[in-house]
């Protein structure tokens, strides 16, 4: 697929890493690259549940590690996604993969079937500019609930939380615990329209902002003939985060650092 877009330079191709154009994170990058934290040090990337500690859950794709299922794959690509974006290329990994139960009924024919693919995934990342991260991505965490990202730098501390606020800490106010609401530059009027979506849930999912300001992008960029979308996730990137899952799995299986 890597092969064919390159030689289409035309053809505009684009991997789904919608959290990009979450105006949040957006905001979080941008305050990174302008020296908020000084020299970042380490990066954090939390995403907690608990819905596969359900025994009753049905059998699967998600339970399956040949159809691409488990935590690390669906959720964990979005993060390393987010890390590279955020801090740059990462260098080598190592991982803990953990399957919550092992196995699950298959809804249409109510056999028990094994459970092959992971519901935890946690990463330790070792970044080229020398930055440490860590990616926890679990579907067995009681009370666990959202994403977070923390960046710690020499000078100074951001974090958005799992409501998807934006905050800092820096100056004299930094290594306390002193932390201040920075404006996280979403459009109250889009979220209240994108609340609308499932009123049920408690807050609206950045997988729904992000999709929702990845496609105005993706409009104007096909109504002005725009191929060079720089912005969103290459086939490149895509390649990247899939030999990463992979080397989280070799990593899992070995207990090993790989590098990437």
């Amino acid at each position: 697929m890597l092969a064919a877009a390159q030689a289409a330079p035309n053809r505009l191709a684009i991997i789904d890493h919608e959290l990009r154009f979450d105006p949040a994170r957006i905001k979080l990058r941008q305050l990174v690259k302008d020296g908020f934290v000084g020299t970042p040090l380490q990066i954090h990337l939390d995403r907690l549940g608990s819905e596969r500690l359900n025994a009753k859950v049905p059998w699967n794709w998600l339970s399956d590690v040949e159809q691409g299922g488990g935590m690390m794959g669906a959720l964990g690509s979005h993060l390393f996604d987010e890390a590279r974006w955020l801090i740059g290329r990462v260098e080598a990994l190592t991982a803990q993969l953990q399957t919550g139960h092992s196995f699950r009924n298959e809804a249409s024919s109510n056999r028990q079937l094994r459970v092959t693919a992971d519901d935890y995934a946690h990463l330790l990342l070792r970044f080229v500019n020398g930055v440490q991260g860590q990616i926890t991505c679990s579907a067995i965490s009681p009370g666990g609930y959202g994403m977070t990202i923390r960046v710690t730098g020499t000078e100074g501390a951001l974090l958005l939380d799992n409501q998807d606020r934006l905050w800092g800490m820096k100056g004299s106010k930094f290594p306390g615990n002193d932390w201040e609401e920075i404006d996280n530059e979403r459009d109250e009027a889009v979220m209240a329209q994108l609340a609308t979506i499932n009123p049920a849930a408690p807050m609206v999912s950045p997988f729904t902002v992000g999709s929702y300001y990845l496609g105005k992008a993706l409009a104007a960029a096909l109504q002005q003939g725009d191929t060079n979308f720089v912005e969103a996730a290459s086939l490149y990137d895509g390649l990247v985060v899939q030999r990463a899952i992979d080397a989280a799995r070799r990593s899992a299986n070995e207990q090993s650092w790989v590098n990437l």
